[in-house]
């Protein structure tokens, strides 16, 4: 017996489970927020609600501060600072300004200050 299987366009296109990343933040306006990150997809971190896909309204956050995408093949977040306040890296080290930055999942970010922290959620520990 034959058996056909269709794969939609959302099945195609949803990566395996595993390869999505997440942005999970834990302090500040948007506490208990979760944000899904495909594979090579970038996201914007800012406070400016046009042009960012995760709004973080602080006023010690820049209109786009960030930019985060998840590089399953290195199972590494590459995090560039376009700010002008910084992002502090595990409570421990300024990330350079404009400049391509591996963290490791698990990773804590500080966005500004104190007040907004989120985390690199490892793709493995969600399920798809």
């Amino acid at each position: 017996m034959n058996k056909t299987i269709t794969i939609t366009r959302s099945l195609a296109l949803r990566p395996e489970r595993g390869e999505e990343g997440k942005i999970i933040v834990v302090k500040g306006a948007r506490v208990g927020k979760h944000y899904p990150v495909r594979p090579w997809e970038k996201i914007l971190i800012g406070r400016d609600e046009t042009q960012c896909d995760i709004v973080i309204p602080t006023n010690t956050v820049t209109r786009v501060h960030c930019e985060v995408y998840y590089d399953p093949g290195r199972k590494m977040y590459v995090v560039t600072d376009m700010s002008k306040n910084g992002i502090i890296l595990n409570n421990e080290f300024l990330l350079p300004k404009n400049k391509e930055c591996d963290v490791a999942p698990g990773s804590t970010l500080m966005i500004g200050s104190t007040q907004d922290i989120i985390v690199l959620d490892h793709p493995d520990d969600h399920t798809a």
